[in-house]
């Protein structure tokens, strides 16, 4: 197996979509390991003993790893966390200007106590935007 290292400068506000189409590519060429923001990537250590928790299935169920789809893992401080108003979602502000949002009620609490720290975010792209599918604290 061979490896290449590409870095690409992108234009601000341009990088979710230019993520998302390197991960549309490199499934159609069928490359299952990347090491770039978000992309495929392996588990992050977990040498602190810390807590991973993840959104729940289609049926309910509580995987205890992260699903496939979420390809990016980033430890981030938390500036802001809430629920816009009329939604059922958690919007989620990073310390470094991104933000996803939280479909699973379970992962709120963990989410709006870390505000003003840092936690690890199991994200997943979907479309034009960044969900979270896992939280690590």
């Amino acid at each position: 197996m061979s490896e290449i290292t590409i870095t690409l400068s992108i234009p601000d506000g341009k990088e979710q979509a230019a993520l998302s189409g390197i991960c549309e590519i490199a499934e159609r060429l069928g490359i299952t390991k990347m090491n770039a923001r978000g992309a495929p990537a392996a588990k992050p250590e977990n040498a602190t003993g810390a807590k991973d928790y993840f959104e729940r299935d289609k049926k309910g169920n509580t995987p205890t790893t992260a699903p496939k789809e979420a390809t990016d893992f980033r430890m981030v401080r938390i500036n802001e966390a809430g629920v816009p108003a009329g939604k059922n979602y958690l919007r989620v502000m990073f310390g470094d200007g991104a933000h996803a949002n939280c479909f699973d009620e379970r992962l709120f609490p963990l989410i709006q106590n870390a505000r003003g720290k840092e936690i690890g975010l199991y994200l997943k792209q979907s479309g034009n935007y960044l969900n979270i599918a896992g939280v690590r604290v």
